[in-house]
């Protein structure tokens, strides 16, 4: 076909070096007179005037085809072509030295040099008309071409009122016109009948493999958009850009369109569902996804990965190295139970929410809760959903997914909603098989190897190609039903992924405390059951991030190796245990009022675990100050110190699960306040010991000194 083609490449032109219109003017009446001059001095014969001057009408003739001169431009150029031939006639006959040769050489030079601008702007206007009814003539003879293929894909009747090109974009480092979009009429079609047709249209255009036809709502019933992709844009890989500061209420930018056009989605009101098999980008897109989650400051997650928490690790690791103050998942989950925890927790928030933002819906004057960064969006980002709602899913992990259905179909007013991310929409890989699907509003699906199954989670097979979405990170996207459109998500990497996470650190969110205390000891102490963040013997990688180990697969009682390890040791426990309940009976016998027979026969026993339990945590906490005196006077702030707190208990042979980072910042926090050490100003919380002389940029403490 021609007329695609014909908007496809733009060539990579270059600027040409050219007189303007006046000193053209006078180079010609120069070269008018040399030629005179040396033609006289050399006696040519009078009549080689003549044939040289046909020459250079030829030579004009040819570099002005294809241009469209004005009436008037061609008018003078002929006439001063036949003056010039006269006077060099003269010239060679003559003299050109002669008063009156000369007196009409300036003559003609000034005449032509007055009227040369506006002779170009003459031009200048008619190419301009020119070329705009050239393009009208194509325009309508690619129209006429498209109407033709309308009619026999069966759309009779069909129009086409307007074809605008796209943007022009970048592949392979050559700019192209990807395509365009034509206005049709559809002559009674409805929108659903056009969409129908479009993969026989394509093959009507024979358009190459990876373009294709799309189609969208016109301005009314009657009329459609028809979006021509003629090259595959979907193939070149799309880059991560990093978007402003931004609120729940604001548009995310998934991905982009083969026409080039931004895939813009609103997900305050909608339940968003990412289906795909391994291998296709769905994990890519997860991260997107996040990623511009965390660009709105009023937008808080809650990462659930019941695989091992994988996805969760390279979005924790700069807060576990202390890049960041904040996590970027405020509660994450790599089993089960805690996934239990943090779901249930957020459907309680969700259903108070709806009695306690009554007043500010009243005063905002809306139905739907205002949402704030001190009032935040709660999302739950599950990856590897079928794991809760699978066949082969266990009754926890079903009492999880009906927690996290619960969510889906209640809190949405509340802010409180789901990320759900699945291997496949059909079965029970989705939580309440069709009932997720159906209260789903923003659907994801990445490449399959069938069509039926990429039907089944949009509801239709129109706009499907599985060629569209054949590389990863090639996705269809359907918002409120709407036909599914192909995308190119960006392109994940660790790096981005840390960069993303630092970068929006200084404006992410915390949880309202009205929802914390609702979410209750279960959301406080949830930093102290995420040990499986941490490696024993932590290291870094070449780019600054902490390498993370899965978490660490529960032993039963007695299934050591019968080692001496230490802490560890089921021995060394039950021992320390003895001396714990040891010691309180002969603080009791010293005190003079010997102990009465507990009621509880494992009284003691519970007395000696918190005992030792306390005397534990005093002993990592003096290990925490002597690791800061050591980190000397620039000090250091809480996430490296738990990290090294970390190791050196570690290489003590503690096999227990590590400090986790917040506690280790509440220690501080409160040696601070105690006057022990020095916090230096600055949003890293940086603290140096209070044996170390006091920085100059200290706090003042409570106490009003350092040690």
């Amino acid at each position: 076909m021609s007329a695609p083609t014909m908007w496809q490449r733009i060539p990579n032109g270059r600027d040409d070096w050219r007189f303007s219109p006046p000193a053209g003017a006078g180079a010609t009446t120069g070269i008018l007179w040399a030629a005179g001059s040396v033609g006289h001095a050399a006696s040519v014969p009078a009549w080689w005037a003549w044939p040289a001057s046909a020459a250079v009408l030829v030579a004009c003739a040819a570099a002005w085809r294809g241009r469209h001169l004005s009436r008037l431009s061609l008018t003078l150029r002929a006439g001063l072509w036949a003056a010039g031939t006269v006077w060099l006639w003269q010239a060679l006959a003559v003299s050109p030295w002669r008063p009156g040769m000369l007196a009409a050489l300036a003559i003609g030079t000034v005449a032509a040099v007055l009227a040369a601008p506006a002779l170009s702007r003459a031009d200048q206007r008619a190419e301009t008309t020119a070329e705009a009814l050239e393009e009208v003539k194509q325009r309508d003879r690619q129209g006429a071409e498209w109407e033709g293929y309308l009619r026999t894909a069966g759309i009779s009747g069909a129009t086409v009122r307007n074809i605008e090109p796209w943007e022009p974009v970048e592949i392979r480092g050559e700019q192209v016109i990807p395509g365009f979009t034509l206005d049709v009429d559809t002559g009674g079609a409805t929108l659903d009948t056009v969409a129908g047709v479009t993969g026989r249209l394509a093959a009507l255009a024979k358009l190459p493999a990876g373009a294709g036809v799309e189609v969208t709502p016109g301005v009314d019933q009657s009329r459609a958009l028809l979006l021509v992709a003629t090259v595959d844009t979907l193939s070149e890989d799309l880059a991560w850009k990093h978007g402003p500061e931004s609120s729940i209420n604001s548009d995310i930018e998934l991905g982009q369109h083969r026409n080039g056009a931004p895939v813009l989605v609103n997900v305050r009101e909608r339940t968003m569902l990412l289906c795909g098999p391994k291998g296709r980008g769905k994990s890519t897109t997860l991260h997107g996804i996040t990623g511009r989650a965390l660009e709105q400051n009023d937008h808080l997650l809650i990462g659930i990965d019941l695989s091992g928490g994988d996805f969760v690790r390279p979005w924790m690791a700069p807060w576990l190295a202390g890049e960041t103050d904040r996590p970027a998942f405020d509660w994450v989950a790599g089993d089960v139970e805690e996934a239990i925890l943090a779901a249930t927790a957020a459907l309680d928030i969700g259903r108070a929410r709806k009695g306690m933002s009554a007043s500010a819906r009243q005063a905002a004057d809306t139905m739907l809760t205002p949402l704030s960064p001190s009032f935040p969006r709660i999302t739950i980002i599950m990856d590897e959903g079928e794991m809760a709602g699978g066949q082969d899913a266990g009754p926890r992990e079903r009492e999880l997914g009906r927690i996290l259905l619960a969510i889906v179909k209640e809190c949405r007013n509340s802010g409180v909603d789901v990320l759900f991310c699945s291997l496949r929409p059909v079965g029970t890989s989705l939580l309440g098989g069709t009932d997720l699907r159906a209260q789903t509003r923003v659907k994801l699906m990445t490449g399959c190897d069938d069509v039926a199954e990429a039907g089944y989670m949009f509801g239709t097979h129109r706009g499907l190609a599985l060629a569209d979405t054949a590389k990863p990170g090639r996705l269809w996207i359907s918002v409120d039903g709407a036909d599914p459109r192909p995308y190119v998500a960006p392109n994940m990497t660790p790096s981005i992924i840390r960069e993303i996470a630092i970068r929006t650190d200084k404006w992410r969110p915390a949880l309202d405390d009205a929802s914390a205390a609702i979410a209750g000891p279960a959301y406080a102490t949830r930093w102290e059951r995420a040990g499986w963040l941490h490696e024993t013997g932590t290291t870094t990688s070449a780019g600054g991030s902490v390498l993370l180990a899965p978490p660490p697969t529960p032993q039963p009682i007695g299934s050591g190796d019968g080692s001496d390890s230490g802490p560890g040791d089921l021995a060394s426990a039950v021992a320390d245990l003895d001396a714990s309940i040891a010691a309180l009976r002969a603080d009791n016998a010293a005190a003079g009022s010997p102990p009465e027979p507990p009621a509880d026969p494992d009284a003691d026993v519970l007395a000696g675990i918190a005992a030792a339990t306390t005397a534990a945590t005093g002993d990592r906490r003096g290990l925490a100050l002597a690791l800061l005196y050591d980190a000397g006077p620039g000090g250091i702030s809480a996430g490296p110190l738990q990290l090294r707190l970390a190791r050196a208990l570690a290489e003590a042979g503690d096999a227990t699960a590590p400090t986790a980072r917040q506690t280790v910042s509440a220690w501080l926090a409160a040696e601070h306040a105690a006057g022990r050490v020095w916090k230096r100003t600055g949003p890293k919380g940086i603290y140096v010991h209070g044996d170390w002389p006091r920085p100059s940029d200290a706090e003042d403490s409570d106490t009003g000194s350092g040690g």
